[in-house]
């Protein structure tokens, strides 16, 4: 039964219930539905410490965050909606003292951690991008590139979890799994590193490919896109260059450019961090473009160019709302288009000015990041998720 406690203190009068039998709010852990290809990964990749945050693109909001440790290696995210792996490192006094490296294992319902693997101290840190780990077909193994700066590959069992080896790869990086036991890493004269393991993840066998293209003319970016049997390298003078993983020893095809004589000559190169995406379904290649000349590849893009795989012809060109550090392709039937969107809180007579008398890393400094989400056949902006991240590197769908 209630009790009535009536003060008077001062003048006031001051009455408090008092309830015999209270609720008591328990914390509680949301889950997660099965992954949706509308759902989105947008990866914070500097600073010291890395977050990953979910993004709905039908509606905007964040479903949830995961924190992955010092200069994370991005997130491994197997088909099928299995557990969710990040490459970490950690120091036992924070940023100085004893290392230690680790895949960590997340319930993808609840995002929390469940376990972890120990591998070798010396996984590659630096700007997350394609390239610095690779789960085979069959979601058993992950490969991940080391460099300390001597150039290695850790083989890591997923379905024991276990830590196989780690093999040498001097001078290559870059390492993508071509099929259940064989991967391959871009090497610095221009060839492939190719190496085939048994059902355990031991290596018996591996090699060089000849060179396929020339690291002083044209070199490639170590950021690949898998469409089929078939993985294909963007090069800095715009070409594409196609590489069949269908057997054992890789087989480099004839490469296409993606740029006109006179859209060379302009200055158009890709730009941003991971540049190129594609929409397997479809056969459809996206590239981001901006026209800052030869050595501007790190600059944000302000187009997306279109290409069809088979033909290589530009199908589509769309001129972003925004300008763009990345962009990530939807696997759905009607795939979506995202770009990391950077966004100036300023007027644009502003942004203009302080471009034009060279502040241009003033307005990096103000800008914010977003989240564009485009229809990707017609290039229509449907929506922009603002204040996402600090600064996006990788997108990465689900």
């Amino acid at each position: 039964m209630s009790r009535i406690l009536v003060l008077v203190i001062s003048g006031y009068l001051i009455s408090f219930t008092a309830q015999a039998d209270l609720s008591v709010d328990l914390p509680f852990v949301e889950k997660l539905k099965a992954p949706d290809h509308s759902w989105v990964w947008v990866i914070d990749g500097v600073g010291d410490f890395t977050k990953s945050r979910l993004f709905d693109t039908t509606n905007g909001k964040m479903l949830g965050m995961l924190s992955t440790g010092y200069w994370s290696g991005g997130l491994v995210l197997p088909s099928g909606g299995r557990d969710i792996y990040a490459i970490q490192t950690h120091y036992s006094r924070s940023t100085r003292g004893e290392r230690t490296d680790i895949l960590a294992i997340y319930d993808p319902q609840t995002l929390l951690p469940k376990g972890e693997i120990e591998i070798p101290p010396r996984r590659m840190s630096g700007l997350i991008q394609k390239g610095l780990s690779s789960v085979t077909a069959d979601n058993n193994f992950l490969v991940v590139q080391n460099f300390t700066p001597a150039q290695s590959i850790s083989i890591i069992d997923l379905s024991n979890q276990r830590f196989v080896a780690e093999i040498e790869s001097p001078g290559c990086t870059g390492v993508y799994a071509n099929s259940s036991v064989t991967f391959s890493a871009i090497c610095g004269d221009g060839s492939l590193m190719w190496v085939q393991m048994d059902a355990t993840g031991n290596v018996i066998d591996k090699g060089f490919t000849e060179p396929f293209f020339d690291s002083y003319e044209d070199p490639v970016a170590a950021d690949g896109v898998r469409v089929d049997d078939q993985w294909l390298y963007a090069s800095h003078n715009g070409y594409v260059y196609p590489v069949d993983v269908s057997d054992i020893v890789p087989v480099a095809a004839e490469r296409w450019s993606f740029l006109s004589d006179q859209e060379r000559a302009a200055g158009w190169r890709f730009g941003g961090f991971n540049h190129i995406n594609a929409h397997p379904q479809s056969r459809r290649l996206f590239i981001l473009m901006q026209d800052g000349g030869e050595d501007s590849y790190e600059e944000p893009g302000t187009e997306v160019w279109v290409f069809d795989i088979d033909s290589h012809e530009r199908v589509a060109r769309f001129e972003l709302e925004h300008m763009a550090m990345g962009l990530e392709v939807s696997l759905e039937d009607k795939p979506h288009l995202y770009t990391s969107a950077v966004v100036f809180p300023v007027p644009t007579w502003a942004v203009v000015m302080l471009a034009v008398f060279g502040h241009e890393s003033s307005l990096m400094d103000i800008a914010d990041f977003g989240l564009d989400i485009y229809e990707a056949e017609t290039g229509e902006l449907e929506r922009t998720i603002e204040n996402v991240t600090s600064t996006p590197t990788l997108m990465q769908g689900w």
